[in-house]
């Protein structure tokens, strides 16, 4: 613990961090707890989307899905993705928001029409990540994150025990006043839930910055390359469920959770797997890319990335929590409940300092 005019720029870093941002990063943590559920939270605000298929159903290929969304869709259809690899598959078309054609992949039934982003959790989402101001608001979250990560850092330094060891400064005296009590709270939730907090601030940070954290870990490789722009005529755009089984075929222990799909000028279809490898375990972050004639054009394989590369496919399931499964997404939802308490507990800290001063200085004889 740092002594003297150290310590002092320490608690007024720690102070005016906390009470400027404080109110900002309770919204981020409570908004961060929601979404560390989302798709359970989405299936239970809308129960059409559970479908009908069981884990023996028959499914549907890709192309019906594809046709039994296009009389549906209000601008060209983009992809399909399969959260969690499961029975309901969710097409996305062009367009302002984020229209999402929900398909029953057993009975090819439409399930739901909407705009995501205007969802409970599209919006919930879009607070989290950029405060409803798009890239200018992602830019403004990136840097309070980097000063409340600095907070938190600070609140570190001064919780450190000078003495008494670790356990110390865990101590809650019962019997103290409501002051040391309050701070004694405030010091504990930080040191027992920092480290956490920590991580999830600094990879939300980075996931803030993809571009910036690219640099910094001078990435050059990794990366699906894209399919190079080549005028198709009817006929040579590959079926979509044939893409799949190539893939599937070419990785057997994927599992297939989306297609990108081709529209004029492209000749090849993205093809989107999870391996068991892969730290977003619900996605999946391996893709290969399938030619019109079934060949394989490219495969990004996460366990053969470079450790830069790596780096960056961690960063946004870290601070999800889904790199560590449902530990992992319990942690960060408990994690997220933690910046009101320290906000609560500090302010009140503050409060109770400011009305011992002043009750000091109205105590003094005047001149």
């Amino acid at each position: 613990m740092p002594a003297g005019r150290a310590r002092q720029a320490w608690v007024r870093a720690h102070r005016w961090i906390g009470l400027i941002l404080g109110v900002w990063f309770v919204l981020e943590g409570l908004t961060g707890t929601v979404l560390a559920f989302d798709y359970e939270l989405d299936l239970l605000l809308n129960l059409a989307l559970r479908g009908t298929c069981s884990r023996d159903s028959a499914m549907l290929s890709l192309d019906r899905v594809r046709d039994a969304a296009r009389p549906v869709a209000s601008a060209e259809l983009t992809r399909i993705s399969i959260p969690h690899g499961g029975g309901v598959a969710r097409v996305y078309t062009a367009g302002p928001g984020e229209p999402e054609i929900a398909v029953d992949r057993c009975t090819g039934q439409v399930l739901l029409v909407r705009d995501f982003g205007a969802s409970l959790v599209g919006v919930t989402y879009r607070i989290h990540a950029n405060l409803l101001l798009g890239d200018r608001g992602r830019t403004i979250v990136g840097l309070g994150g980097i000063l409340l990560f600095g907070s938190i850092v600070s609140g570190f330094v001064l919780w450190w025990p000078r003495k008494g060891g670790l356990a110390k400064g865990f101590e809650i005296k019962s019997t103290a006043s409501r002051f040391r009590r309050t701070r004694d709270v405030h010091k504990a939730a930080g040191a027992a839930g920092g480290i956490v907090l920590a991580a999830v601030v600094l990879t939300g940070t980075g996931a803030a910055f993809p571009e910036t954290l690219r640099a910094a870990l001078f990435v050059a490789g990794g990366a699906l390359p894209a399919s190079p722009p080549v005028q198709a005529s009817p006929g040579q755009t590959p079926g979509l469920q044939a893409a799949a089984d190539a893939a599937i075929g070419a990785i057997p222990d994927g599992t297939l959770m989306g297609v990108r799909i081709p529209n004029a000028g492209q000749d090849a279809v993205a093809v989107k797997l999870r391996r068991p490898g892969d730290p977003m375990k619900y996605s999946g972050q391996t893709r290969v890319l399938i030619g019109a004639d079934g060949t394989i054009r490219a495969i990004r394989d996460t366990s053969r990335l470079s450790t830069t590369a790596a780096v960056l496919d961690w960063v946004f399931p870290l601070h999800t929590g889904e790199a560590l499964a449902i530990p992992g997404r319990v942690l960060v939802c408990m994690s997220g409940i933690l910046p009101l308490v320290l906000f609560a507990t500090g302010w009140l800290v503050w409060r109770y300092k400011r009305k011992a001063r002043h009750a000091v200085v109205s105590r003094k004889p005047r001149q």
